[in-house]
């Protein structure tokens, strides 16, 4: 019986592969600000089981009430625990050729990466979603839950909610999805990024090194000029969102087929990209950038005076400085609506000058004028300086 050379390329990377079956959990569902407390990683080639790990992590915070309800984790349990930065290197070596498999892929795989962006180090790994693949294998069930899913299917899960239990049970999963899904490579969260049609002058490759965290790229061209700027939550995702095969827009399409090289600065957060972001275009100012070029705020709204010179709220479009910017016409026309009705009674913009003039001349130019001033005074800062604390690119910045 002869084997197609497809078929026998098949098998040689079914072979091959390897999976990090992974849980953690953690003091806390949102990353900012929580961190992870236990972790287990099974390694397997889909079949057998080739390695396991599982470690309490000490947060190095205080774990919540309703936190050690649910996992049963206290922070007594953790407190001679290692830190992250202790078994990083083995999280690292175990997982090296391995794709990331988690039920939610993305909750541990992100938490994982930014405890070690808080160590300076990019841990990247291909992603495989149990989740996702459960919904491809098995489609139609109410629940796609780790913990419905093991009842459906009588998997065998006690100490839900402790990494090594959830990790087992989601490698018991992940066996049943493989007889339904054989070719699992094709469902890697990576393989949108293979059928990509990166720039002809672009090596794919360099993707690999490009983090998922927030921060700049800026393409360059074959003579290393800067072509454009951009900011985003996750560097390589919103890069690859340039190489899509299905760009449709003129200048898109010029850009992408410019682009020799890309580099990248991390942030730590979104709002640092923002402004560095900002910062760079006007200071830079490449050729595929255009939106920051003009000014963002092209309305404002000043204190005028109308036929009759009686002083009233207005917009206005010249370049001015201006305490109260807007976006658009319509922002600024919403917001002095928004001000006449709880000041006047008023909701419409286009307002009866009468109605106004009766106001006037109740209150006396004086107390009109500082009712309007009102307005402006709810549009500025309560403090002239202040400063924001957000997360940096590493633990202690």
């Amino acid at each position: 019986m002869k084997i197609s050379n497809l078929a026998l390329i098949m098998a040689r990377q079914k072979l091959a592969n390897k999976y990090a079956i992974v849980d953690i959990e953690t003091t806390g569902a949102n990353r900012g600000g929580n961190k992870i407390t236990e972790i287990a990683i099974i390694i397997t080639d889909g079949s057998v089981v080739i390695d396991k790990f599982s470690t309490l992590i000490n947060p190095e915070r205080s774990i919540p009430v309703n936190i050690t309800y649910l996992t049963g984790i206290t922070n007594d349990m953790v407190s001679e625990a290692p830190k992250f930065y202790e078994v990083a290197k083995n999280i690292v070596e175990l997982t090296k050729d391995c794709i990331f498999v988690a039920h939610n892929v993305f909750f541990d795989y992100n938490f994982i990466r930014s405890e070690f962006n808080e160590l300076g180090f990019t841990f990247s790994r291909e992603k495989l979603c149990t989740v996702r693949l459960s919904r491809k294998a098995f489609p139609g069930l109410k629940s796609y839950s780790l913990g419905n899913l093991t009842k459906h299917f009588s998997i065998p899960l006690k100490n839900h909610h402790r990494a090594m239990a959830d990790a087992t049970a989601t490698l018991e999963l992940f066996k049943l999805i493989q007889e339904k899904l054989p070719d699992l490579t094709q469902h890697t969260l990576e393989q949108k990024s293979r059928i990509l049609t990166p720039p002809p002058n672009f090596d794919p490759n360099k993707l690999d090194n490009i983090p998922e965290t927030p921060g700049l790229y800026y393409f360059y061209d074959d003579q290393g000029e800067l072509l454009y700027i951009g900011k985003s939550k996750n560097i390589r995702k919103r890069i690859i969102n340039h190489f899509r095969p299905d760009i449709k827009r003129k200048k898109d399409l010029q850009l992408k087929f410019k682009i020799h090289e890309v580099q990248f600065k991390e942030t730590g957060n979104e709002l640092a990209a923002l402004l560095l972001e900002s910062h760079e275009i006007k200071h830079f100012r490449p050729p595929f950038n255009t939106a920051l070029k003009a000014s963002r705020f092209k309305y404002h709204v000043i204190l005028g005076s109308n036929s009759n010179g009686m002083p009233e709220l207005k917009i206005s479009s010249q370049d001015i400085e201006s305490e109260v910017p807007f976006k658009s016409k319509a922002q600024a026309k919403r917001a002095i609506e928004g001000f006449l009705k709880n000041t006047f009674g008023i909701a419409d913009y286009e307002y009866l000058e009468s109605t106004l003039i009766k106001f006037y001349k109740v209150l006396g130019e004086e107390q009109y004028l500082e009712k309007l001033n009102e307005f402006f005074e709810k549009h500025q800062y309560p403090r002239q300086d202040f400063y924001l604390k957000l997360n940096g690119r590493t633990r202690n910045e």
